[in-house]
């Protein structure tokens, strides 16, 4: 959490490593508890892993730190024992009393990503996600007339679906230029390889990684993950690609997969 009210430091542009930006921001944090030791700051406010690796909060109006400043509200960090009637009871032997408890950890995605619910099939073959890989980050290998849209980890989740959702709009309209039917990711023959290394360790990821479709290192299949270029991907550049089929009439078993997948929308 930080102010930006508060932001002091030289500019973050491109050129700044990420160890220096995590530096910087753990400066602008830290100049705004000055009444914490900085024994207390490190247990408290300095994370175990690279800021980046797990989703960076941020509080534009510096509220969040008033309380502690104030010495209304402190701060417990450590690891849960048990509950029971009256609070937590933490591994140290700390007893923390609660009137409210808030679970906010344990989540877990869907393991059948990006299909949620649906049970989809093609060509009679039901989709199992690991054995499928994302394509421009919005289309599934051998899904058929199907995208979805994933957020940025480390900037605006929004900006991301905003430009997935011109892609979509280029497809459609490509589509209908060339009056295709639908239109398909295809991995290449040589095949892709090992995909990339997660970079990012929040354990709601790590859970179901291994059951999720993976990326590939190069192309249109790596992950997309810088704004500039990924808006000239998706935006700018031809739609065309040796790996994306278009076909102008379906097969039969392609119709009754886009129907059932339509059902389920």
């Amino acid at each position: 959490e930080m102010s930006n009210g508060d932001f002091a430091g030289p500019p973050l542009g491109k050129d700044v490593s990420l160890e220096e930006r995590s530096q910087t921001y753990l400066k602008w944090v830290r100049d705004l508890v000055p009444h914490m030791s900085d024994a207390e700051f490190q247990k408290h406010l300095v994370p175990k892993y690279k800021l980046w690796e797990q989703r960076l909060c941020a509080s534009p109006d510096g509220d969040f730190f008033v309380p502690l400043r104030e010495g209304k509200a402190s701060i417990v960090t450590g690891h849960i024992k048990t509950f029971d009637e009256r609070g937590i009871l933490m591994e140290s032997g700390e007893y923390v009393e609660c009137d409210i408890v808030a679970a906010a950890t344990g989540l877990n995605l869907h393991s059948n990503a990006p299909m949620a619910d649906m049970q989809v099939s093609v060509d009679g073959k039901p989709y199992v996600a690991s054995e499928h890989r994302i394509f421009r980050d919005c289309m599934i290998s051998d899904v058929p007339n199907f995208m979805f849209c994933i957020g940025y980890f480390n900037i605006s989740w929004t900006m991301k679906v905003d430009i997935v959702g011109k892609h979509l709009c280029r497809i459609l309209n490509h589509m209908k230029q060339t009056a295709s039917s639908m239109v398909c990711p295809r991995l290449p023959a040589e095949g892709l390889g090992e995909p990339p290394a997660l970079e990012v360790s929040s354990g709601y990821w790590l859970r179901t990684w291994h059951l999720r479709p993976k990326h590939g290192k190069t192309g249109p299949w790596q992950p997309l993950v810088t704004y500039e270029a990924d808006r000239h991907t998706l935006v700018e550049a031809p739609i065309t690609d040796e790996c994306l089929h278009f076909t102008s009439e379906l097969a039969s078993s392609d119709l009754t997969a886009s129907a059932e997948l339509r059902s389920r929308l």
